[in-house]
C-alpha cells in the first residue's frame, strides 16, 4: 500500500508539473493567436484611404475652398482651410458629413476666424 501511495504520490506531482507547464504554453498560445488575429484582420478587412482623400480634395475643389495644410494623426485628418466665404466652409462641412456618413466617426471645426479678406478653420475628420 505504501508502495502505491508512493507512486500516486509521485504521479500527482508530475501531473501538476505538467499543468503548469500547460498553462504557460496556452498563455503563448493565445498571445501568438491574438497577433495573428490582429495582422489578418489589418490586410484582409484594410479600407484604402487614399480613395476617401481624393474625394475630400475633389470636394474641397468643388466648394472653392483653399488648403492651407493637411496632416494625419492615426485615424484622424486635420485640414487647414482658407475661403472667401464662411458659408462656403460650412457648406462644404454639411455636404462631408452626408455625403461620407458611413466613412467617418467624427466631422469637427472648433471655430472659423476672419484673417484679412479670408475666413480661415481647422476641419478635423475621423475616419472609421
Amino acid at each position: 500500500a505504501t508502495h502505491y501511495k508512493k507512486v500516486l504520490g509521485e504521479k500527482k506531482s508530475e501531473i501538476k508539473r505538467l499543468d503548469a507547464t500547460v498553462a504557460k504554453l496556452k498563455k503563448k498560445e493565445d498571445a501568438k493567436l491574438k497577433t495573428l488575429n490582429t495582422i489578418y484582420d489589418k490586410k484582409v478587412n484594410y479600407r484604402l484611404r487614399s480613395g476617401i482623400y481624393y474625394r475630400l480634395g475633389r470636394d474641397l475643389l468643388k466648394f472653392g475652398i483653399k488648403v492651407d495644410n493637411v496632416y494625419t494623426q492615426g485615424d484622424a485628418v486635420y485640414i487647414s482651410m482658407v475661403g472667401d466665404d464662411d458659408r462656403k466652409i460650412t457648406k462644404l462641412i454639411k455636404y462631408i458629413s452626408d455625403q461620407y456618413y458611413n466613412d467617418l466617426e467624427e466631422i469637427n471645426i472648433d471655430k472659423i476666424e476672419k484673417t484679412g479678406d479670408f475666413y480661415r478653420g481647422l476641419l478635423k475628420v475621423v475616419l472609421r
